[in-house]
């Protein structure tokens, strides 16, 4: 392995799990609020959450521990902003689901 190769792999790992824990995120507060009428919850609260995690990384943790949780966080933000566009371009159905 080369030097290069390391550090892809130092940034892709902490970038890959912020997609997937935000991901999961997203979809569980979306599968819980699917039946109402705020689905726009999903996505805030993703942004939140991840922007809460980039904080908590800069002034509470520090450093060069901190940046990886800074990247998890940017994997939240990332998320929440993709869910964003998909629910202003998806169409909504005459019953109000989106489903």
């Amino acid at each position: 392995m080369s030097y290069n190769e390391g550090v892809i792999r130092m940034i892709f790992v902490p970038v890959a799990i912020g997609l997937l824990l935000g991901y999961f995120l997203f979809s569980m507060i979306y599968i819980f609020t699917k039946r109402s009428d705020k689905r726009y919850m999903a996505p805030g609260i993703t942004g939140l959450a991840g922007v809460a995690i980039i904080v908590a990384s800069i002034l509470l943790i520090g450093g060069f521990e901190g940046m990886g949780f800074g990247i998890i966080g940017i994997g939240f933000v990332v998320i929440a902003v993709a869910g964003l566009f998909v629910f202003l371009f998806k169409p909504v159905e005459n019953g109000g689901s989106n489903a």
